[in-house]
């Protein structure tokens, strides 16, 4: 289950004042933790964060975003996908690097090899993590979830030996994404686009 992240109103309209804000701005969902506000050729000029309550400036467009190079890395290098059937089609993109895949399973799995790749011992971090009664990896499937028969119907083995959970709603695979670019030192606003 995806966490739910808020703020007083008040918190908010005080973020709004921000004088570099423009009536004509607009503003749009970009997830369930964060506000995108901004002309519309520079959508995330500004971003609200509603788990930190604070409103971040400068983010920019493509162009003017910090560019740090990827690891050498292209599609074929990332788990093809195991799904029985498709569900739609979901995208990552991280700089120069950008792949689809037809689950959210399947993405989040490329995108998890993919970040292992970038920053060796982000898995290992995220193991660590774990959000009321699962965890995004593991090594031991039995270690994803709080019951253990969802282990033996919802898990799938993925890069370097690892676990993760199957059976993710399109909130929670974007909120492991967030987490998992977080543990690799990679800023989720700022850096990666997502189509869920």
């Amino acid at each position: 289950m995806a966490r739910e992240c808020f703020t007083t109103t008040g918190n908010l309209l005080s973020a709004l004042r921000n004088s570099d804000l423009k009536p004509n701005y607009r503003v749009a969902v970009l997830d369930g933790q964060t506000l995108s506000i901004g002309p519309a050729s520079l959508p995330q000029a500004f971003v609200f964060d509603f788990e930190t309550e604070t409103l971040k400036t400068g983010v920019g467009t493509p162009s003017s975003r910090p560019h740090t190079p990827a690891v050498r890395f292209n599609d074929s290098d990332l788990p093809s996908g195991k799904a029985q059937r498709a569900t739609g089609r979901y995208t990552f993109t991280h700089n120069d690097v950008a792949f689809a895949r037809s689950s959210l399973a399947d993405l989040l799995e490329a995108v998890l090899a993919y970040l292992e790749k970038q920053k060796p011992g982000a898995l290992d971090k995220l193991s660590a993590i774990k959000k009321r009664t699962r965890r995004i990896v593991a090594r031991d499937k039995c270690d994803l979830f709080d019951k253990t028969h969802l282990a033996k119907d919802h898990a799938r083995m993925i890069t370097g030996g690892w676990w993760m959970g199957t059976n993710n709603s399109s909130a929670e695979t974007r909120n492991w994404i967030r987490q998992a670019c977080d543990a690799a030192g990679i800023d989720f606003v700022t850096e990666i686009s997502i189509g869920i």
